[in-house]
């Protein structure tokens, strides 16, 4: 006798449950896609700054961890779907370590721009809190709009509203002053000191404050002198004024490292200028002599103290119009942060700078970093050659190698972000989400990590 079996076995399923079933299957799906915005590896970087705080050296960066919604392949083409979660993370540059990090919400949703570093403090703009900064030790709200717009009130509620992409323009730091730059809904601009939190309207034109820090890598440098230019095909030989100095030395795909930070850059050439005014001081003291021989009238013509003066003066005039040209590049990096006339070599000290280049002709080939020590513009020698195991010389060209998928297994990797940057006898280099920490007197790798 067959066992029966009662109907209510046999409902079939109601729209509220296939909805429910149908919902768990979606969520299923893109759980399998999902990366932890706080734990997993990140698929770009957008700005990173490094910053002293309490006697200690961090390194700030803003991450995006990229959310595949939906992935369709075809015809030879991968279509990816998703959207970006940014991150906030402070790293120790002794060691590393990952101190404080911070989500921020879907970009889409809640665009935010950081600004720079102050002491004690950490600035953002964001379309929900407005003008605020953040504590560098928790990366909690520090100091809010309200706080921050204490002494100008009024100018809280004229803040400017913007696209999303517009932030970068509208809201700013100066490297050098330490001003955040401020824009209201009539296009004004604004300064605000940071210590004593008072804004000021500009009145003169305003030049958006511009390091280029994506533009680092160089084949020649003219100014300020000696010209540096890398020569050849592939391996590379560095001239010096033209001149071939040392062609044992050479680099495969050779480019020089050159410093965007503007604050290093402003100092650097405020040296320079110093140095061309005692040079100018020194010409006039020797001129003044030559001038003073007979009787006032100078040297006589056809004389080797004629020939003297002669060439004295044409080393003033080149001083004189090389200062010049030293005093626009103040000025404009001043107001700008950045000079096309200035390309400063990355430098710890005034006669050695970096040399990036290949270890070999292989799309997975590694990346090298050498430190090269000039002596004027007669010698070049090398001071070490580090080879950074893992990190492509040219990330994209690797992107087919199998080496390559070892490194970013998954996830959608952007390579477009890259800086250099020094602090406290450390090279930092931040490169194919990577950020590596060499020791610049001995070329040794302290340590490197994927972001």
């Amino acid at each position: 006798m067959k066992k029966r079996i009662p109907a209510e076995r046999f409902r079939p399923l109601t729209v509220a449950r296939r909805l429910i079933i149908l919902l768990f299957l979606v969520i299923s799906g893109f759980s399998c896609m999902y990366k932890s915005v706080m734990e997993g590896e990140a698929d770009d970087i957008k700005k990173a700054r490094i910053y002293n705080y309490q006697d200690n050296n961090y390194l700030v960066t803003i991450e995006y961890v990229y959310q595949v919604m939906s992935k369709e392949s075809g015809r030879g083409y991968t279509m990816i779907t998703g959207h970006n979660d940014p991150r906030i993370s402070v790293y120790d540059l002794d060691s590393g370590i990952l101190i404080a990090r911070k989500k921020t919400g879907r970009i889409d949703r809640y665009p935010f721009e950081f600004l720079g570093c102050t002491e004690g403090n950490l600035w953002f703009y964001s379309f929900e809190n407005g003008i605020h900064t953040l504590n560098p030790a928790n990366l909690e709200i520090k100091l809010t709009q309200d706080q921050i717009l204490k002494n100008n009130p009024e100018l809280g509620e004229r803040l400017a509203t913007c696209e999303p992409y517009q932030l970068p323009q509208y809201f700013q730091f100066n490297e050098i002053t330490r001003h955040v730059v401020l824009t209201d809904q009539q296009g004004y601009r604004y300064f605000l000191d940071t210590e004593i939190l008072a804004a000021k309207k500009i009145d003169e034109e305003y030049r958006s404050f511009d390091p280029r820090r994506n533009r680092q890598l160089e084949t020649y440098i003219s100014s300020p002198p000696p010209v540096l230019a890398m020569n050849g095909d592939l391996r590379k030989q560095i001239m010096v004024d033209n001149r071939e100095v040392n062609s044992s030395l050479t680099f495969l795909e050779g480019q020089f490292i050159v410093d965007r930070n503007p604050v290093r850059t402003y100092e650097g050439i405020n040296d320079h200028l110093s140095a061309e005014m005692e040079k100018i001081e020194a010409l006039n003291n020797q001129l003044l002599r030559l001038n003073d021989l007979n009787g006032g009238r100078g040297p006589a013509y056809r004389t080797p103290e004629r020939d003297t003066l002669n060439r004295l003066h044409s080393q003033r005039r080149n001083s004189e119009n090389l200062i010049r040209e030293l005093e626009e590049g103040h000025t404009t990096v001043a107001r700008e942060g950045y000079s096309h006339r200035f390309s400063h070599l990355l430098s710890p000290d005034t006669s050695s700078f970096f040399v990036l280049h290949s270890s070999g002709r292989t799309k997975d080939a590694n990346m090298m970093i050498s430190r090269i020590k000039r002596k004027g513009s007669t010698a070049l020698t090398e001071l070490w050659t580090t080879e950074i195991p893992g990190i492509f010389h040219n990330p994209d060209a690797a992107r087919e190698t199998n080496s390559f998928k070892v490194v970013f297994s998954k996830g959608s990797p952007d390579f477009s972000y890259s800086q250099f940057e020094m602090e406290d006898n450390k090279l930092i280099i931040i490169w194919m989400l990577h950020i590596i920490c060499i020791d610049m007197e001995t070329g040794t790798l302290l340590w490197k990590f994927r972001v």
